[in-house]
């Protein structure tokens, strides 16, 4: 038998712990204050020490991470904000650079702002500036 099947195996645990969410889950909120309001967002945390958070209004980005409580994101100064379609164009893409530990730029464009034909694009594409939909079920 190997460790993880040892440690990690939920019918070995469920009876030392009684609910699986001493040990791991998911908790789903919004921000309430300042730029970020209105921010839908989840923390996820595991037994090993991993936990993070991913930005249910921001393309599905993760922002905080951090393992055994050492931070594993950076934060710009624009910190966390609301999606804006204000900032999909020239380098507006500045004012809702949170960092965070993954920032998806694209899809459809990456790069410097530019114009493609009749369309504007800013710099590293809207991705990031999407409000994602949850499409599955649980």
């Amino acid at each position: 038998m190997s460790y993880t099947d040892s440690v990690f195996n939920r019918d070995k645990l469920v009876p030392k712990v009684e609910t699986m969410e001493q040990v791991c889950g998911i908790k789903e909120y919004s921000f309430e204050n300042g730029t970020a309001d209105g921010v839908r967002a989840a923390d996820f945390y595991n037994g090993s020490g991993l936990s993070f958070t991913v930005l249910k209004s921001r393309g599905m980005d993760i922002g905080d991470a951090s393992y055994n409580g050492i931070p594993l994101f950076w934060r710009s100064f624009a910190g966390l904000t609301t999606p804006s379609e204000a900032f999909n164009s020239g380098l507006d893409f500045g004012r809702c650079f949170y960092g965070g530990l993954l920032m998806t730029c694209g899809v459809t464009y990456t790069g410097r702002p530019c114009v493609d034909g009749d369309e504007e694009l800013g710099l590293h594409g809207r991705y990031s500036n999407q409000r994602a939909k949850i499409t599955g079920s649980r």
